[in-house]
């Protein structure tokens, strides 16, 4: 067994599951809650461009608060390092155990992989000295594909949940043009930040990208005991993406 095949083993039971986009329950979309006679949530609804966005995200995870994969992962984003081998791990398991479907969607092999920017220190800090792409540098395996030909922008501090704001983010063309690109956060709360870069990309002429999430975060408070979503998410976590993706393929 690899050491991130048994770093994942040790873990998994913290991860929570992602229930099928075609359960009546889930959004269509980014795989998070709605309620009765939707297919998308609120946001994917009506304030992401559905048509930029359908097919193309892949949470690996779901995280509720409160719990111990929120736990970990909120403080692998407060500077905790030894939780990063946690998240490379769960990242590179679900890539390996995936990659058929990915490179299906994608139509070949992934040619850059671009860890989401910083929004609070854009300035201070270079791509390649983001967390999460420090993360994701430590398999030897992506090193040659991780890219900084994404940066952010906007205002410094918290990106306004909600919004949809491409113009937050520019594209290094050079380096990603004709390229099949993963697009990597660890966290889709509202979604606003994903969807903007995911749409920063289409605008500068780059299509063949997915989204991947190594959480779909939501809030135990917001959601009834008997939520069927909840539910869901707390079955044993799987890394077969299929069981829950969408079948749409981007175009």
């Amino acid at each position: 067994m690899s050491d991130t095949e048994q770093i994942y083993q040790q873990e998994r039971d913290i991860f929570g599951a992602v229930p099928p986009a075609r359960e009546p329950f889930v959004c269509n979309i980014c795989f998070g809650p709605v309620t009765a006679d939707y297919s998308l949530c609120y946001s994917c609804g009506k304030i992401y461009p559905a048509e930029l966005l359908q097919g193309r995200v892949i949470p690996i995870t779901t995280m509720l608060n409160p719990s111990p994969w929120y736990t970990k992962l909120l403080g692998y984003k407060n500077g905790f390092l030894e939780y990063r081998a946690t998240l490379a791990a769960l990242f590179w398991e679900w890539f390996v155990y995936n990659q058929e479907d990915i490179e299906c969607l994608l139509g070949g092999n992934v040619q850059a992989i671009i860890a989401m920017p910083s929004i609070r220190f854009p300035t201070r800090i270079s791509s390649r000295q983001h967390p999460l792409h420090q993360t994701l540098a430590f398999l030897p395996e992506f090193a040659d594909l991780l890219s900084p030909a994404l940066s952010y922008t906007g205002p410094i501090g918290k990106f306004p949940r909600q919004t949809y704001k491409p113009e937050f983010f520019q594209i290094d063309l050079p380096s990603l043009k004709d390229k099949r690109v993963l697009l990597v956060d660890d966290l889709w709360v509202s979604g606003a930040r994903m969807a903007s870069a995911a749409g920063a990309l289409q605008q500068a002429g780059i299509n063949d990208f997915l989204c991947v999430l190594l959480a779909r975060y939501s809030k135990t408070e917001n959601l009834p005991a008997d939520s069927p979503w909840l539910v869901a998410t707390r079955t044993s976590h799987s890394l077969n993406w299929s069981l829950s993706k969408t079948h749409t393929t981007p175009q």
